[in-house]
């Protein structure tokens, strides 16, 4: 922290402070993170990103809440059925921790015109395989982390891109490929995975713990199964093929 930067909250963050130690505080309290998308996954991953003290914390989303959200989008409430997710969310992520700055953009992030400030992290929290390779390229050519989950049914992946030294998105599912997601899930499901997500950013901005690089974490929560696949680069990846 600064000269002149306010103190640490000890009594907010003193059941997380013997895990990331008051240096691993003070880092996520000077870090800064995007969570793009604010629906199953990014609800659970901002709110814990939030309340773990990430000092500046950036929500994208261009959508509005829907009443079919509810079950499992936990920053929305009934009343908020019709508004905009990402003005919601820093409402709600604003009162949550008051000692964090939460800026919202409304947009989705697109090819054309990315709207993403640049942050010390990224987390993919979104349902289209088009917006998860855009801010793969994104993280890759700025050199900063991607955390990636995805969930289908009572499944959920994730693993954490670091470009130049672990294989990136498009290693492990090229851009090329098909791929639909009918995106049909459970709150329980969205909740874990989210939270996963939010951990693994956690322990990459407090540099507590080794984060999910280079395996993909697959969760098979109908049957309680957990497995790491190991991930090897394509050294002709159009992406991050270069980096290495």
């Amino acid at each position: 922290m600064e000269q002149g930067d306010p103190p640490l909250e000890i009594e907010r963050y003193e059941n997380q402070l013997p895990v990331v130690g008051e240096t691993g505080q003070e880092k996520l309290a000077d870090s800064s993170a995007a969570v793009v998308g604010l629906g199953g996954l990014g609800s659970p991953a901002a709110t814990y990103l939030a309340a773990a003290g990430v000092g500046q914390l950036v929500i994208i989303d261009g959508d509005s809440v829907d009443k079919s959200n509810l079950n499992r989008q936990i920053l929305y409430r009934p009343e908020d059925v019709g508004a905009k997710k990402a003005d919601v969310a820093k409402a709600r992520l604003s009162s949550f921790n008051p000692s964090i700055e939460v800026s919202a953009i409304g947009e989705r992030v697109t090819k054309g015109e990315v709207q993403l400030p640049e942050t010390d992290l990224i987390v993919g929290a979104v349902d289209n395989f088009e917006t998860r390779h855009l801010l793969n390229e994104i993280a890759v050519a700025r050199g900063i982390p991607y955390v990636h989950g995805a969930v289908e049914g009572l499944n959920g992946v994730l693993t954490v891109v670091l470009p130049g030294q672990t294989p990136c998105l498009n290693c492990i599912l090229p851009r090329n490929v098909d791929r639909k997601v009918a995106g049909h899930t459970t709150g329980g499901v969205t909740g874990v995975i989210g939270g996963l997500m939010a951990n693994e950013g956690i322990k990459f901005l407090s540099q507590a713990g080794d984060v999910a690089a280079g395996y993909l974490l697959t969760c098979d929560l109908g049957h309680l199964e957990f497995d790491r696949i190991h991930l090897e680069r394509n050294p002709n990846c159009e992406v991050c093929g270069n980096l290495f």
